[in-house]
């Protein structure tokens, strides 16, 4: 028994070394050998790599916001308003690791700056909290 319908390969299905291929094809006969890579489906090839590199980079960042909630004791009066804070700002991570995905396009420079995102943010995030720790350890030695 044979099947009568074509198994076409999606976009999300190729691995992630074929679309980096697709990528880094300059010219349209090697662009021609590599399914679901041709010039009108560029952008959506950029947009999956994101989603596979880029995009679990904002798991440590989310992590780190949460380690701010560790800062303060149950006991201090801020500690209320330090978990709203903590909260307001995972979820505007989260809505940033989301959003960010519709600004990709064929504009590498933006599409570095994107994938740089979630890095700069993440070492940000860690300097501060380091900053904190720091500062309140030294207040408990006084």
């Amino acid at each position: 028994m044979s099947s009568h319908f074509l198994k076409h390969q999606k976009l999300q299905e190729q691995t992630t070394r074929i679309l980096f291929k697709c990528v880094m094809a300059s010219n349209a006969e090697e662009r021609k050998k590599i399914k679901n890579c041709d010039p009108s489906s560029l952008r959506n090839v950029y947009k999956e790599l994101f989603k596979r590199l880029a995009g679990p980079l904002y798991l440590p960042v989310l992590i780190l916001v949460s380690l701010f909630l560790i800062l303060n004791s149950k006991e201090n009066i801020n500690y209320n308003k330090n978990k709203i804070f903590v909260y307001l700002l995972g979820i505007i991570i989260i809505i940033i690791s989301e959003s960010s995905l519709g600004y990709i396009n064929n504009n590498n420079t933006r599409n570095i700056l994107l994938v740089t995102l979630p890095l700069l943010l993440a070492t940000i995030f860690y300097f501060i909290f380091q900053f904190k720790l720091r500062l309140k350890q030294y207040s408990n030695k006084i």
